[in-house]
């Protein structure tokens, strides 16, 4: 499994309400569309002013966490080779900057999940 997270910021100006609903609406159709491969595809995005575990909340310069997964090394590979065409490629960039920080395109990264198993009546 091959998986990617980005970190991504919405345009300047634009409201968290406005971002979630042009991500949801047209960002993330367009990315299903286009992008062949895609075992799944999630985003997060941030609650600002939520205080997880009664703690202050925190400032971040990210308004939604973005995962892609693809099964293998080769759907990657595929997607790759398909975002590079010239075509596709503009598409992408013309709806990117209806909805995105362009300056601030480039945290992404391969990670490795693990995951723990929760089973079974709590133990007390």
């Amino acid at each position: 499994m091959i998986k990617i997270m980005l970190f991504l910021k919405k345009k300047p100006g634009m409201s968290p309400q406005d971002f979630m609903d042009y991500y949801e609406k047209h960002h993330a159709p367009l990315s299903v569309r286009h992008i062949p491969g895609l075992l799944e595809y999630k985003r997060s995005f941030i609650n600002r002013g939520a205080a997880p575990f009664g703690r202050e909340p925190q400032d971040v310069d990210f308004d939604v966490v973005t995962e892609l997964v693809f099964a293998t090394e080769a759907d990657y590979e595929r997607a790759i080779e398909t975002i590079k065409d010239p075509e596709i490629g503009k598409l992408f960039a013309e709806d990117e900057k209806q909805l995105f920080d362009r300056m601030d395109l480039q945290r992404r990264f391969f990670v490795t999940e693990c995951r723990s198993t929760i089973g079974g009546a709590h133990q007390g």
